[in-house]
C-alpha cells in the first residue's frame, strides 16, 4: 500500500500522462492509496486494476476541477484560469504543447510554468484527501499508527522499477526473520528501499513499538549509536552512562526491549562487527541491514540476503522521463549512467532545472557536457538535514554527488588496491567482463581483489568473472592515480593467447579484453607482444569468417617496427600463414617453414613445434603426406626433449590424422590411443574429446561404423561438458556422416541439422558451409533433388562471399557428384572445371587431383573415353605423388574399365594385374568410392573365372544391407548394388 509521503509532483505527473489509460492508472503505485480504495467502494467499482483505474480518474477529475477559479466563464487571459485550462487540454484532451500555445496564445515557457503550478495544486489536493482518509480509518480502528523513528524522509521522486522489490520486502517484514540484508552497488538505491519500508503504513502498524533508523557508514561510533537507541526506547540516562563497553550497553538495551516489536534499520554497514553490534532486539524484533558488501550481507542474514540490481534500460528511461519530461530521448543517457537510481535522480533533477527555463540550447549544451565523465560524477543534489542521514559517511554534507558516494568506497582502499582498480579500468565497463585470473595478475594478491568486491567497486558476474559499472569505471579511470600496470595486461594476454588459442569459448569470452590488449601494445609500439596476442586471436577470427577484422589487425602488426631476426618475425610469419592458408596453401606452408627455422635458430622450441604443426595442416591440404609425417616425427622428438607432454599429445593427434590420410589405419589408431592416454592422465576433457573424435574418424573410414559411434558419443559428452561448441558441431556432422553411411538417413539429417544450428550460433562459417553440403548429400541419397539444390544454393553464396575457396572446391565436388547421380554429366563437368581452376589458384594438389578425378568420371558418363582417360591419368599422377593408395587403386580400376570399353581387353587386364588392383580390392574394401563398382570392373575385365571378386561384392552387399534399418532403403541399396554388378559405370562418388 502506498503512503501519503509517496504523493509528490512527479507521481502526479505520471498519473496525468496516463489519464486515458485506465489499466495503467490502476497499476500506478498511488492506486493503492486509501482515498482510491474508498472512492472505488463508494462508486461501486470492482476490486480490480480496472476498478482502481476508474476510481483514480474520478479523483483526477475532481482534483482538476478544484483548480477552477470562482469566476463563472473560462478566460485564458486570466492567470488564475491557466493551470486548469492547460492541464485539461494537455492531459485530459491529449493536446500537444504547440497546439495549446497556438490556441491560447501563450508562450511554451509560460505553459510549463502553469503546468507546474497546476500539478502542485493537484498534488496538494491528493495529500489533503489521503490525510483525511488515514485519519478517518485510524479513528475507526480506535488507535493511531505508531510513528517512524529517525528515518530520513521519503524521496520526492516516484520509485520506478522497484515495485516487486518493495512488495517482496513488505511481505517478508510482515512475517519477518530476525535478520534481513539488502546489498548492491553504491547508489543502487538500497537506502531508498529501506526508507520505503520505514514509511510503509503496514510496516508501521506491524512494528507497534516503533521503527529505529541507524546510519553506520565506514567508521561508526557504536557508543553513540547505542546511546541513541537507549534514548529512543526509554532507557534512563543515569543507568546507561555507568556502562563502560559497547557490549554492556547493547546487553542493557536488549534487556529493556527484548519483548518489543521493533524494526531496526541498520543502513550502510561496512563491517560485520558494527552491524552485529547494534542488533539489540529480542525475538519479536527484526533487523534490516543495507550494505555494499555481499560477504557482510551473507554473514549478517545468511539466506535472507537480497541483491538490489540496477534499473533496466527501459526502467531508467521511465525514471528519467518522469524527472525530465522535456527530454526528448531519455534512453540515450543509459550508456553513460547505467541503471544506478542515485545517478539518474541527481542528473535528472539537474537537467530538469535547466529544461524548466525553456531554453533548448542550454539543455542540449548540458547533455553534451555529460559526455565528460568528470561532469557526470560531479553534479550534486542539495539535501535537507534529514536527508543527510541517508549517507552517514559523507559527514553531513548539504549536497551529494554520485562521485562522492563512489569515492566513499575508494577511501577504504590501500594505495595498491587503488592502483589495481585503476588498472582494471583499462578494460571496458559493464557489460564487458574480465576473469579473476587477469585481476590477480594485476593485483599480486587475492586480498586486494576481494577488498574491491567487498567495497562494491567490482561486481561478481559468474563464478570466476567480474565486471565494473560504468560510473565506477569513470571514477576509477579519471580520479584515481595512474596504475602503470598496463604492461601486465599486455603480458597476460600474450601468454593467454598461446595457452588458449584452440579454446574458442575462452577466447570469445575475453575477445573485447584481447582487443584492448592489442590496442595497448600498438600504442606502446610493442611489436613482439602485439604479434603474440594476435597469434592467439587469429584462429578464432579466421574460423568465424571475420576476415576484415583479421586483415585490420594483421596490417597493424606489419606497421610496427621489429628486428627481422627476432621471434616477432616468426610470430608474424605464422599469423600471415594462417590468413593465407585458404588462398595459397603453398605460400602458407613456406612461411610456416621459415617461422619454424627462425624459432629453432633462436632456441624457441615450443614455437618451433607450433609452426611445424601448422605447416603439417597445410601439407595435409596439399596431400603431401610423406613430408607431413617427417615434420611431425621431428616435432614429436623435439616435444619429448622438452618433456612437454600436452604438446606430445597434440602431435600424436596430428600423426593420427596424417596416417588416416595415408590409409594407414593401424598407425592412426596407435597415435590416437597415445593422445587419448595422455589426455586421460591430464584430465583434459576438451582434448580427450578431440582424440576420441580422431579415433572415430579412423573407424568410420574403415567401415567400422558401430566403433566410430562408440568413440563419437563420449567425445560429444566431453565437448558439451566444457562448452566446446565448435567441436560439438564438428562431431555432430561426423555422426551424421556415419548415419547416412549405414542408411539411417533421417538420423543423418537430424545430426546435420543440429550441427548447422550450433555452427550458426557460434558463427563458424566454414562449418556452416560444410553442414549445408552434408545436408545436400543426405537429401540426394533420399532422392530429394529439390532439397539438395536448395542446400547448395545456400552454401555457395556464403562460400564465395567469405572467400572460403578451399571449402568452395569441396562444395563443387559434392555438387558434381549430385549431377552425376542425376545423369546430368555436362553440369558435373562444369562444376569439376571450376573446381580445377580454383584448386590450381590456391595451389592444393589434393583438390587438383580430386578435380581431375571428377572430370574423368563426368566424361566417362558421357562416354567421352579419351577425355575421361586423360583426366583420370592426371588424377592418378596426383595420387601417386601423395601416396594415396586406395585412390590409386580406384582410379586405376576406372582407367582399366575405359580400356575395356574401348575394346582393348588385354591392356585392361594387364593394367589391373600389374597394379594389383584385384588383389588389393579383394583383400580390403576400405576407402573406395564404390567398392561394388570396382569389384564388378575386376570381375568383368579379368573374366568370369575371377569369381572371388563377385563373391566379395556379394558379401559386401550383404554386410552393408544388414546395417540398413529401413526396409525400403535396404531394398533400394541391394537393387542399386546388383545393377552396378551388371554395369560398373560410375554414377556417383
Amino acid at each position: 500500500m502506498a503512503s501519503k509521503e509517496g504523493i509528490n509532483s512527479t507521481a502526479v505527473r505520471q498519473l496525468l500522462k496516463r489519464w486515458n489509460k485506465t489499466e495503467q492508472l490502476g497499476r500506478h503505485p498511488l492506486a493503492s492509496l486509501m482515498i482510491v480504495a474508498d472512492t472505488r467502494t463508494r462508486l461501486g467499482y470492482g476490486e480490480s486494476t480496472i476498478g482502481s483505474g476508474l476510481a483514480m480518474r474520478h479523483l483526477l477529475n475532481e482534483a482538476l476541477h478544484s483548480l477552477q477559479p470562482n469566476a463563472q466563464e473560462e478566460d485564458p487571459t486570466d492567470l488564475a484560469w491557466r493551470p486548469y485550462l492547460i492541464i485539461r487540454e494537455r492531459y485530459a484532451s491529449g493536446r500537444p504543447i504547440e497546439w495549446i500555445a497556438q490556441h491560447l496564445h501563450i508562450a511554451p515557457r509560460t505553459i510549463y510554468k502553469a503546468l507546474e503550478i497546476g500539478i502542485q495544486g493537484i498534488t496538494d489536493r491528493f495529500i489533503f484527501w489521503e490525510n483525511k482518509a488515514v485519519q478517518t480509518n485510524s479513528q475507526q480502528r480506535g488507535h493511531s499508527l505508531p510513528q517512524t523513528l529517525t528515518a530520513p524522509p521519503l524521496p520526492t521522486h516516484t520509485l520506478v522499477g522497484r515495485e516487486q522489490t518493495v512488495s517482496e520486502l513488505h511481505h517478508t517484514l510482515i512475517n519477518p526473520p530476525s535478520r534481513l540484508a539488502i546489498h548492491g552497488l553504491p547508489g543502487v538505491g538500497k537506502t531508498t528501499i529501506a526508507i520505503q519500508m520505514a514509511h510503509h503504513p503496514d510496516i508501521e502498524a506491524h512494528f507497534s513499538d516503533g521503527i529505529i533508523w541507524l546510519g553506520l557508514g565506514p567508521r561508526p561510533d557504536l557508543d553513540a549509536l547505542l546511546g541513541e537507541v537507549a534514548q529512543r526506547v526509554g532507557v534512563s540516562d543515569h543507568s546507561f552512562q555507568k556502562l563502560l563497553t559497547p557490549a554492556a550497553k547493547a546487553q542493557h538495551v536488549h534487556q529493556h526491549i527484548r519483548k518489543q516489536k521493533i524494526l531496526f534499520i541498520i543502513d550502510d554497514a561496512w563491517e560485520i562487527e558494527s552491524a552485529l553490534g547494534v542488533c539489540v532486539g529480542g525475538p519479536q524484533a527484526c533487523h534490516l541491514v543495507t550494505t555494499r558488501s555481499l560477504d557482510l550481507a551473507l554473514d549478517f542474514a545468511e539466506t535472507d540476503a537480497r541483491q538490489l540490481e540496477e534499473l533496466s534500460p527501459a526502467e531508467s528511461a521511465q525514471l528519467m522521463e518522469a524527472l525530465v519530461p522535456e527530454l526528448e530521448h531519455p534512453a540515450a543517457l543509459w550508456p553513460k549512467i547505467g541503471g544506478l537510481p542515485l545517478a539518474l535522480v541527481v542528473i535528472g533533477k539537474y537537467l530538469h532545472k535547466i529544461a524548466f527555463r525553456g531554453q533548448k540550447a542550454r539543455l542540449q549544451e548540458a547533455l553534451e557536457q555529460l559526455e565528460r565523465p568528470e561532469q557526470r560524477l560531479s553534479i550534486s543534489l542539495p539535501q535537507t538535514f534529514l536527508e543527510q542521514e541517508k549517507h552517514p559517511g559523507l559527514h553531513k554534507k548539504q549536497k551529494i554527488s554520485i562521485g562522492e558516494v563512489i569515492g566513499l568506497s575508494c577511501e577504504e582502499l590501500s594505495p595498491e588496491e587503488k592502483l589495481v582498480l585503476h588498472a582494471l579500468t583499462t578494460f571496458p565497463p559493464k557489460p564487458n567482463t574480465f576473469s579473476r585470473e587477469v585481476a590477480l595478475h594485476l593485483s599480486d594478491q587475492s586480498t586486494g581483489l576481494d577488498k574491491l568486491i567487498d567495497c562494491g567497486l567490482i561486481e561478481p558476474h559468474t563464478e570466476d568473472r567480474y565486471t565494473i559499472h560504468q560510473l565506477i569505471h569513470d571514477y576509477a579511470a579519471h580520479l584515481l592515480p595512474e596504475s602503470g600496470k598496463t604492461g601486465r595486461i599486455i603480458d597476460y594476454f600474450a601468454a593467454f593467447g598461446e595457452t588458449h588459442r584452440d579454446h574458442y569459448s575462452q577466447i570469445e569470452r575475453d575477445q573485447i579484453n584481447i582487443q584492448t590488449a592489442l590496442h595497448l601494445a600498438e600504442n606502446q609500439g610493442d611489436a613482439h607482444s602485439f604479434s603474440r596476442i594476435l597469434f592467439g586471436y587469429l584462429p578464432l577470427l579466421i574460423d568465424r569468417g571475420r576476415s576484415g577484422e583479421a586483415e585490420k589487425w594483421q596490417h597493424v602488426a606489419q606497421s610496427l617496427p621489429a628486428d627481422p631476426k627476432s621471434l616477432t618475425q616468426a610470430y608474424r610469419w605464422i599469423n600471415q600463414a594462417l590468413m593465407q592458408m585458404d588462398d595459397d596453401v603453398e605460400a602458407a606452408v613456406n612461411l610456416l617453414r621459415q617461422a619454424a627455422d627462425l624459432a629453432a635458430e633462436l632456441g624457441a622450441s615450443a614455437l618451433t613445434v607450433t609452426a611445424q604443426m601448422k605447416a603439417v595442416d597445410g601439407l595435409l591440404i596439399q596431400s603431401n603426406l610423406p613430408e607431413a609425417s617427417i615434420l611431425l616425427t621431428t616435432a614429436l622428438n623435439r616435444a619429448r626433449q622438452l618433456r612437454d607432454v600436452p604438446l606430445q599429445a597434440r602431435l600424436h593427434t596430428r600423426l593420427a590424422t596424417t596416417a588416416l590420410h595415408k590409409g594407414q589405419y593401424d598407425e592412426a589408431i596407435h597415435h590416437g590411443l597415445a593422445a587419448q592416454k595422455i589426455y586421460e592422465q591430464q584430465k583434459d576433457t576438451r582434448l580427450l574429446g578431440q582424440s576420441l573424435l580422431i579415433l572415430g574418424v579412423v573407424h568410420a573410414e574403415r567401415g567400422e561404423f558401430d566403433q566410430a559411434m562408440a568413440s563419437y558419443e563420449p567425445a560429444l559428452t566431453h565437448f558439451r561438458a566444457v562448452g566446446h561448441r565448435v567441436g560439438e558441431g564438428h562431431l555432430l556432422n561426423n555422426m551424421g556422416n556415419v548415419a547416412y553411411n549405414v542408411g539411417r538417413w533421417d538420423d543423418a539429417r537430424t545430426y546435420h541439422q543440429q550441427a548447422l544450428a550450433i555452427r550458426r550460433e557460434v558463427q563458424n562459417i566454414v562449418g556452416v558451409i560444410q553442414s549445408y553440403s552434408s545436408l545436400a548429400v543426405v537429401a540426394l541419397l533420399q532422392k530429394d533433388v529439390w532439397q539438395a539444390q536448395t542446400y547448395f544454393e545456400q552454401a555457395f553464396p556464403l562460400a564465395r562471399e567469405r572467400q572460403q575457396w578451399l571449402r568452395l572446391t569441396r562444395l563443387l565436388a559434392n555438387r558434381a557428384w549430385m549431377h552425376r547421380q542425376m545423369g546430368v554429366y555436362e553440369a558435373a563437368a562444369a562444376d569439376a572445371r571450376e573446381m580445377l581452376h580454383l584448386s590450381q589458384q590456391i595451389n592444393s594438389p589434393q583438390m587438383v587431383g580430386e578435380a581431375h578425378y571428377q572430370l574423368g568420371l563426368a566424361f566417362l558418363g558421357q562416354r567421352s573415353l579419351d577425355l575421361a582417360a586423360d583426366h583420370l591419368d592426371k588424377a592418378l599422377d596426383q595420387w601417386r605423388q601423395q601416396e594415396r593408395e586406395t585412390l590409386i587403386m580406384e582410379t586405376t580400376a576406372y582407367l582399366a574399365w575405359i580400356r575395356f570399353l574401348d575394346g582393348d581387353q588385354a591392356a585392361a587386364r594387364l593394367l589391373l594385374q600389374e597394379s594389383e588392383v584385384g588383389q588389393t580390392v579383394n583383400h580390403s574394401l576400405d576407402g573406395y568410392e564404390d567398392p561394388v563398382a570396382v569389384l564388378a570392373i575386376c570381375h568383368q575385365i579379368l573374366g568370369p573365372a575371377a569369381h572371388s571378386f563377385l563373391e566379395a561384392a556379394e558379401t559386401y552387399i550383404h554386410q552393408q544391407s544388414q546395417q540398413l534399418q529401413d526396409p525400403i532403403v535396404r531394398r533400394h541399396f541391394i537393387e542399386h548394388s546388383l545393377s552396378i554388378l551388371q554395369n560398373p559405370l560410375p554414377s556417383g562418388a
